[in-house]
């Protein structure tokens, strides 16, 4: 099973969990390892019925497949039924909080997602009175836990009176829940607002490996793509095998043009691509390293790493639309025409995608119609003709 899920083959891997429960009809292992894979998939329906089977049959602690549910109840936006299923552990939770933080953080955040935010934060502050740790899991919260951008940031001030503002760990912490507000609700000032938090610690010679990544992550977000290749750069001075700083790095080095950063970014492409390319997230990666190839007029080496990407993620916009524009330039029409098929099924009504990837799109759409446009046959009858 955990060879399954490490290899990402989590088809093979939930089918196994389900065979296996179904077939050790008693065993709670059987159960509790069902409910994690459907977790791990993001199946939350099943893992609720996975894991009030693995309670049933006598788990060891109750707790487990109860915060499994409740996780369950969250994704599934029921946060009620998490509160009501966790209060019981409460009282003793708050009595040991540091061997029970996934337990009161999930507690938490269902109570602000339920409206009782005030009771949250009875929860919370006291802890993060007294650890870094808890401000961070209580930052953490605030970014997950709220429903649109101002009542997020209002969340994340209520805390900032509580942090050091030259301790590291306060600020990244600080800066990954701007960073978290500024990515899920579009929030642009958000990641001004992470950049900020981290500005004093980049040069430090204690800065860390997170820290500069977040940071890098906050200065591309706002814009600035000089200052996010340095923090880059930076980052992979201290762990060269870092792929998504090497495949963000060759992102910006794509959009010089200049045939030295262009050569630069496709071997940082290509070593991304080389550190997992059985995980999904790869797709991304070969994203990357297909529209370098473009930039280098490699249309075919282009298409190739594409079609490898969309191997990995076969609902990934981002490659479909790069496969769908290359077939619709190159006069592959039949195969735009189903890439773009493709698109349709998963385009939500109405999206507006970044301006790269919409005009492409808007290119192939516009080929294909043109290509498949019905041909008029010239009028030559004799009416027509007569002069």
């Amino acid at each position: 099973m955990q060879r399954l899920l490490a290899q990402q083959r989590f088809n093979d891997a939930v089918a196994m969990a389900s065979s296996a429960m179904t077939q050790f009809s008693e065993s709670p292992d059987a159960a509790r390892l069902c409910a994690q894979t459907y977790a791990r998939v993001g199946r939350w329906n099943d893992v609720i019925l996975a894991a009030n089977q693995w309670r049933q049959r006598g788990a060891t602690q109750p707790l487990l497949p109860d915060l499994l549910i409740a996780t369950a109840d969250l994704f599934l936006d029921q946060p009620r039924d998490a509160v009501d299923r966790l209060s019981i552990y409460i009282p003793d939770a708050k009595s040991n909080p540091d061997q029970n933080q996934q337990l009161l953080a999930t507690y938490a955040e269902a109570l602000i997602r339920s409206g009782s935010e005030t009771d949250a934060i009875a929860l919370l502050r006291p802890l993060a009175e007294k650890s870094a740790q808890w401000r961070s899991i209580w930052l953490k919260v605030a970014a997950a836990a709220h429903a649109d951008a101002p009542s997020t940031v209002a969340a994340i001030q209520q805390i900032l009176p509580l942090l050091d503002s030259h301790a590291l760990q306060d600020q990244q912490a600080l800066a990954d829940a701007y960073l978290v507000c500024a990515a899920r609700w579009n929030y642009s000032n958000g990641f001004q607002l992470a950049r900020d938090a981290l500005q004093g610690f980049v040069d430090s010679p204690d800065v860390t490996v997170p820290a500069l990544m977040t940071y890098a992550l906050a200065c591309g977000g706002a814009g600035d793509n000089v200052v996010a290749e340095k923090a880059y750069r930076h980052l992979l001075s201290l762990d060269s095998k870092q792929p998504i700083a090497q495949n963000n790095l060759a992102d910006i080095l794509r959009k010089k043009d200049d045939p030295a950063s262009l050569k630069e970014a496709e071997g940082l492409a290509r070593a991304a691509v080389a550190a997992n390319p059985n995980n999904p997230d790869t797709a991304n990666f070969y994203d990357t390293l297909a529209r370098i190839l473009l930039k280098q007029n490699r249309t075919n080496d282009a298409l190739a790493a594409f079609m490898a990407g969309d191997q990995l993620q076969p609902k990934n916009l981002n490659i479909l639309i790069g496969e769908a524009w290359v077939c619709a330039t190159t006069s592959r029409i039949d195969d735009a025409s189903n890439y773009l098929a493709r698109i349709d099924a998963v385009l939500p009504p109405g999206a507006r995608l970044l301006d790269e990837y919409q005009s492409q799109l808007d290119t192939a759409r516009k080929l294909v119609k043109a290509a498949t446009a019905p041909k008029t046959e010239p009028d030559i009858s004799p009416a027509a003709t007569r002069p």
